[in-house]
Order: C-alpha cells, then sequence, then structure tokens
C-alpha cells in the first residue's frame, strides 16, 4: 500500500506542476480524473490484497461489465463476433485467474499500474513521437519508456526480480492497443460512462485484463 500511496501521490504533484500553466477547465477535469482514477484503483488494490476473498466477486463484476461495454461498442459493426468471441474468451480467463491458487494478484496489479498510469504521465510532459498514430494517437514512445522504468522498479519491489517487468509492461500495452483498437473500429471515444473521468470498466481495466490472462499463461 505505501509504494500505491506513493505512486498516488507523485501523480497529484505531477498534476499539480502540470496545471499550473492551463486554463481552470482543464484544471478541474484534470483532478477530477485523478480522484475518479485513485479511488477506484485504491478500492481495487485493497480487496486484492488485504480482502483476497472477495477477488473471484470483483473479476466477475470487471469481466461481466466489460463484455456488455465491447457487445455495445461492436454490435452495429459488421462480423462483430470477430470483437465479441475474443472478448469473451479474453474475459473468461481473466476471471479464472481470480481462482488460481497463488496467483499474484496485487502485485501484478501494482506492476500494470506504474506502466499504465505514468505511461500517460511521462507521456503528457515529455511526449514528442507517437507510437502509433492509427490505433492509438496519444500514446507516445516517451511515454511508454518512462512507464516501463517504473513498471521494472515496481516489478523490482514486488516480485524480487526486475526482468519480469519487461514482459508485463508487454502485456499491459498490449491490452491498452487491443482496447484502443476495438474503440477506434467502432468510433467511439469511451466504452462506457461507467466510471466518470475515465470512461468504461474496460477503459481503465483493459491493460490489467490481459496482463492477468498472459501471466498465467506463462507463468503459472
Amino acid at each position: 500500500m505505501k509504494l500505491l500511496l506513493i505512486y498516488l501521490g507523485v501523480l497529484l504533484l505531477g498534476v499539480v506542476l502540470y496545471t499550473s500553466f492551463k486554463k481552470t477547465a482543464d484544471k478541474k477535469s484534470l483532478y477530477f480524473k485523478l480522484f475518479s482514477f485513485s479511488a477506484v484503483t485504491v478500492l481495487s488494490y485493497y480487496i486484492l490484497n488485504y480482502q483476497a476473498k472477495y477477488t473471484p466477486a470483483l473479476y466477475s463484476i470487471i469481466g461481466i461489465l466489460a463484455l456488455c461495454e465491447i457487445i455495445s461498442v461492436t454490435r452495429p459493426l459488421r462480423r462483430a463476433y470477430a470483437y465479441i468471441l475474443p472478448g469473451l474468451m479474453i474475459l473468461s480467463l481473466f476471471v479464472y485467474t481470480s481462482l488460481v491458487p497463488g496467483f499474484p494478484h496485487s502485485a501484478l496489479f501494482l506492476c500494470v499500474l506504474s506502466f499504465d498510469a505514468f505511461s500517460q504521465f511521462f507521456g503528457q510532459i515529455f511526449g514528442r513521437h507517437a507510437l502509433t498514430r492509427t490505433i492509438s494517437p496519444n500514446k507516445t514512445i516517451e511515454g511508454c519508456a518512462g512507464g516501463l522504468a517504473l513498471c521494472l522498479l515496481t516489478a523490482y519491489y514486488t516480485f524480487g526480480t526486475v526482468w519480469k517487468g519487461f514482459p508485463i509492461a508487454f502485456f499491459a500495452l498490449s491490452g491498452d492497443l487491443f482496447a484502443s483498437f476495438i474503440k477506434r473500429r467502432a468510433g467511439v471515444k469511451d466504452f462506457s460512462p461507467l466510471l466518470p473521468g475515465q470512461g468504461g470498466v474496460l477503459d481503465r481495466f483493459d491493460s490489467y485484463v490481459l496482463s492477468a490472462c498472459c501471466y498465467y499463461l506463462l507463468f503459472l
């Protein structure tokens, strides 16, 4: 929990410094987004680390809501099943990982969080070169590099080794890009308005969902 609070504190300090040159409306928007992000993050981590018996319930809620979001945004598309079926398979495996003994839920959550949050953080401040303009134009190479550095640091702190941070960061990025690809094809900005300031459930947990599935397949 200490590491989580430190990260949130750094993000808050970054927002304060970043918005010192922004308009009032932009400040309110960023602070509200950070507050919403922090609330969901702390609650999720609290369950994973301190109330593990509720992990299957948390994963089931995430899985069901995320699948509903995928169905909702892709239903008007031709061959919608090409998006829904892979989504169903990934989300089903994600829910299953909540039942796997010894699965490092809280450690993995922190690693994915560090990559996801700080890739946006460094991308907004230092981002100059787009990683992929066609899928997610706002994601930058500089941001991903910063996120990777924090993910490696977190992996060392949580797993006792740096090398696991590399595949976890890759899985997190892949999950984010996969979700962005679906939204791009559907022509929507967010999967749903369920989480104010953040978008839908899949907007918040896309990186973690795929990371949990791939971690299970590769390491357990």
